[in-house]
């Protein structure tokens, strides 16, 4: 039994090593892309929106990227879990874009970008949120080859993309940077909806009971 799970732990590892690499690798060229394409302000724009929406993100998490790999694989109400923790996360992710944007310190961003900025910052903030979630349900259930392969996607998505959305403008940066997350949302609900889990959105207390008290902890 320990040769088994040592196997599997280096096997995960080694998946989750490579797929890191190779998003490593694309983050650079697409970074580079990101710099030669557009200009100085809508570099420096799209950094400061992408670094807050990250922050929400976090924020917005609740320690769930914690207490998941703690909980999940023991829980007996597993799809009310993921849906419900899912739910939570992306809601706070969108509430916390819309309270950025009353803030003073958004006002730059929102003069760079204007409504399409606005609209473009909470969908990808919200979608991220999601994708950090799914990314933990995949490690508990120890998924990291499915991972990996759905890395080669976003990748590919994330270095096309400065490219792709250059007719954006401002905007275009911005989703250059941080369309790869999305992405990788929707890469693990195919690979999650192909296992067998239903996705719709869940308010379950009895299936994060023990969850809530080691969130709030982490």
């Amino acid at each position: 039994v320990r040769t088994a799970m040592a196997e599997s732990l280096f096997r995960n590892s080694a998946f989750l090593i490579a797929s890191l690499t190779l998003t490593s690798i694309c983050g650079f060229g697409a970074t580079t892309l990101l710099t030669r394409l557009y200009s100085v302000q809508a570099v420096g724009m799209s950094a400061a929106a992408a670094s807050a929406g990250g922050l929400i993100d976090f924020l917005a998490q609740f320690g769930a990227s914690y207490s998941l790999p703690r909980f999940l694989r023991t829980s007996s109400h597993r799809s009310a879990l993921i849906n419900t923790m899912l739910t939570v996360t992306m809601v706070a992710a969108l509430l916390g874009g819309c309270i950025f944007f009353t803030l003073p310190v958004a006002t730059k961003v929102y003069a760079t970008g204007g409504v399409l900025l606005i609209i473009a910052f909470l969908l990808f903030t919200t979608f991220d949120a999601g994708q950090t979630n799914l990314g933990a349900v995949l490690v508990v259930d120890g998924l990291a080859d499915k991972m990996a392969r759905g890395s080669i996607v976003t990748s590919l998505v994330n270095l096309v993309a400065p490219a792709a959305f250059l007719f954006l403008g401002m905007t275009g940066a911005y989703v250059s940077r941080v369309i790869a997350g999305t992405a990788g949302f929707f890469v693990y609900v195919v690979i999650l909806v192909r296992r067998g889990h239903r996705f719709r959105p869940t308010l379950n207390r009895a299936a994060t009971r023990g969850l809530r008290r080691f969130s709030i902890g982490a």
